[in-house]
């Protein structure tokens, strides 16, 4: 049986995010997505800012 564990983290831009991940990930030897990794502005719905 998988016994794989997802974590979200979301916060205001500057909020420490991409830290906390890095930390997380460091912490329980496994790997990480970032969202701004897998982005670009056309993706983005048209009324949220960037």
């Amino acid at each position: 049986m998988n016994n794989t564990k997802v974590v979200a983290i979301s916060g205001t831009s500057g909020a420490g995010k991409t830290t906390i991940v890095k930390e997380l990930a460091n912490e329980f030897d496994c790997s990480f997505l970032l969202f701004d990794d897998h982005t670009d502005k056309s993706t983005y719905p048209q009324n949220m800012k960037n």
